[in-house]
């Protein structure tokens, strides 16, 4: 059975379970293209929390990015995703923002980085090219990896968890989870189906990395008694899943912090802190057959 093929069963085994937690239809609407939206609804502003998430996000990238490359298995990562550092109040921000969604409506969610060969010709950073050489270098490639961040460390919070069960207490969960927001599944489904490429997510904590397959991600919403969270402010739904399921491909030494201090053109202090250094050791392999 062809990859595609297998995605598309996982995602209709996925539908039952995301209707049976109240997902709109919009979000269950597993196919190969996309309906480009007549609206746009910009954020209005960047305050420091969404700054803060967003360099810890960059920090674990790049770390992720260049963590593979030093592995020098006979692969290498590339920058892939929408890398914007533009915040809501700046000049130009709205153009940008209804751009990036108009290109994910239209291709897909692209991955944060490629996965690409040695022997594939391509820049460092592959986010501003053309459509031609864009799609040339995607047909090279071993799939996309969709880098996502989390303020744990692993061993902490597992061995707190445990104490609490031996307490008497009933933890919701005894290990971390690999987060996956609900509204970003039908894109990256068609990102998959149009390139006939595979996607994996790669979670990195303050002393692990762990990954799990796109493909794998659906399987586990279609059998899984499912965990989520909801952001009380903009009422997304992410769905917690737990990184047993996945595969432990790194370690991590944990980073510094300095405090970033921005203020906006209407007067108000972002402060924030920016994670600096730091390492990720990669099993480069490992990551490779997440893609398999």
């Amino acid at each position: 059975m062809t990859y595609v093929k297998r995605l598309q069963e996982a995602a209709r085994a996925a539908i039952p379970a995301l209707k049976k937690m109240g997902v709109d239809d919009k979000y269950t609407a597993f196919k190969s293209t996309l309906d480009i939206p007549t609206r746009f609804y910009p954020p209005s502003q960047s305050d420091s929390k969404f700054q803060a998430e967003q360099a810890l996000g960059d920090w674990a990238e790049n770390s992720v990015k260049a963590a593979i490359n030093r592995a020098k298995v006979g692969v290498r990562a590339v920058h892939y995703g929408d890398n914007s550092k533009a915040f809501a109040e700046d000049e130009g921000f709205r153009e940008a923002y209804i751009a990036g969604v108009t290109r994910t409506f239209a291709e897909g969610k692209r991955s944060d980085l490629l996965l690409l060969r040695d022997d594939v010709v391509a820049p460092d950073d592959c986010t501003a090219l053309g459509d031609a050489e864009t799609k040339r270098i995607v047909k090279d490639s071993i799939g996309g990896l969709e880098v996502r961040s989390s303020r744990l460390s692993v061993q902490i919070y597992k061995d707190y968890q445990q104490r609490r069960l031996e307490d008497g207490h009933k933890p919701t969960s005894l290990e971390p989870n690999i987060t996956v927001k609900v509204e970003d599944l039908f894109k990256v489904y068609v990102w998959n189906v149009r390139n006939k490429k595979p996607q994996a997510y790669v979670q990195v904590f303050f002393d692990e990395v762990h990954g799990l397959s796109f493909l794998d991600i659906l399987e586990y919403i279609g059998t899984a008694k499912l965990r989520v969270e909801k952001h009380k402010r903009s009422d997304k739904t992410t769905i917690m899943v737990p990184i047993s399921q996945g595969k432990l491909i790194g370690k991590v030494t944990q980073p510094k912090f300095h405090v970033v201090h921005n203020i906006t053109q209407n007067g108000r202090h972002d402060i924030f802190a920016k994670p600096e250094g730091g390492k990720i050791e990669i099993d480069a392999d490992a990551v490779r057959k997440l893609l398999e």
